[in-house]
């Protein structure tokens, strides 16, 4: 009995309700009847954790985070793991095609378990250029829309950002038993080129290409300027 008591636990729905997200739509999915689905991200820290319901084609998972993708005006979601008891969710609203919700459970940890294994939460990073290299503790993450999300266990942790044409960055954090959020904003290494003409109506060139009248500023690898028009003037770049 002490045995089954303690198989038997069930996962905590922490947090349920749509987002801005534009996952939905940039990385979308239709149904047999050529509509939208809408994308529910669960998030949960669990082993095997499988989704029944109104699911259309194969579910996503990243670091903890599963992409599961439903028919539009789908009332529930079935989740099951070998961490807790199935759980049957009825969404508060019919979801909508082409909307991303996110839904976060709280899967409980054997005694066993929970003494063994240290506790894990979510390190969120948003990262500019969004198209940024991202390493974990050494180990490249995947970046979408700007934001790494990834699980990891309580204690110190290594992340940097790079991208090519920026100075890369690098730092640590502690995971202390709850979700840790940074922003890394890359400062450019590339040089910039600034044009001012003596006329706000002389039209600058730059490659062949019309930049606008008057001034110009932009940045480039070096060498990527061949050269600069004014007008009639030829500028040569340095």
């Amino acid at each position: 009995m002490a045995a089954l008591s303690a198989q038997a636990q069930k996962a905590v729905v922490e947090s349920f309700g749509a987002t801005n997200d534009l996952s939905a739509q940039k990385y979308s999915r239709d149904d047999l009847n050529g509509r939208k689905c809408a994308l529910v991200k669960v998030q949960v820290i669990a082993q095997d954790v499988t989704f029944q319901g109104n699911v259309m084609g194969d579910v996503k998972e990243q670091s903890g985070e599963y992409w599961v993708y439903m028919t539009d005006g789908t009332k529930q979601l079935k989740v099951l793991s070998r961490s807790f008891t199935p759980l049957m969710y009825k969404f508060p609203e019919p979801l909508t095609g082409g909307v991303t919700y996110v839904l976060t459970l709280t899967a409980p940890q054997s005694a066993a378990a929970a003494s063994s294994r240290p506790k894990e939460n979510y390190f969120l990073l948003k990262v500019t250029p969004a198209n940024a290299h991202v390493f974990v503790d050494g180990t490249e993450k995947p970046v979408e829309d700007g934001m790494v999300a990834v699980a990891l266990p309580d204690g110190p942790h290594t992340y940097r950002v790079e991208s090519v044409g920026y100075a890369s960055q690098q730092d640590n954090i502690i995971m202390a038993g709850k979700k840790e959020t940074r922003t890394v904003e890359l400062v450019s290494t590339m040089p910039t080129l600034t044009i001012t003409a003596a006329s706000p109506k002389t039209e600058i060139f730059v490659n062949d290409t019309r930049r606008g009248s008057g001034s110009w500023s932009g940045r480039g690898h070096p060498g990527s300027w061949r050269h600069q028009r004014l007008s009639q003037h030829q500028l040569q770049a340095l």
